[in-house]
């Protein structure tokens, strides 16, 4: 997971506590230093077996499902599975891009009609711009559907 969020969320921020005092840091930076602290702990449990109470398999397992990760993520999104939408600043958009078949397409532009009118609700006063070919609307301050005079 923490593999692929880096990959996702390539500008997102951690915040975090150091003693008493909050800081925030860029996610790739914690995660970063946290991959070579994984990576540092398992090679000690090689070398020095009785000084980290094991073999280091765990360690080997986070470094493994960390990179496992990242690769999955990087094909997910070059194969189009994850759609990462540019305007979120790396934030995935759609999480699962289904094919689009006729039902799904959009239906085609209609010509808007920008000639409007204000028109003021008999209920509570408040004036709205109404297209003049709409002769009934919604209020937008009490929600009452209003017929409107021609």
């Amino acid at each position: 997971m923490l593999g692929a969020y880096i990959v996702l969320y390539p500008k997102s921020r951690v915040a975090g506590l150091a003693g008493w005092r909050p800081f925030v840091i860029p996610a790739w930076g914690f995660l970063g230093f946290w991959f070579l602290f994984q990576l540092f702990e398992a090679g000690l449990g090689l070398r020095r077996p009785d000084a980290t109470s094991g073999s280091g398999i765990a360690f080997f397992a986070h470094v493994g499902g960390f990179v496992f990760g990242v690769l999955v993520a990087i094909v997910l999104t070059r194969t189009g599975r994850i759609d990462i939408d540019p305007t979120t600043k790396g934030a995935p958009g759609r999480w699962w891009r289904a094919p689009v078949d006729d039902r799904e397409a959009e239906p085609p532009a209609q010509p808007t009609d920008t000639i409007t009118t204000n028109v003021k609700c008999p209920i509570c006063l408040h004036v709205q711009a109404v297209p003049q070919s709409q002769p009934k609307f919604v209020c937008d301050q009490c929600k009452v559907h209003v017929e409107r005079d021609q």
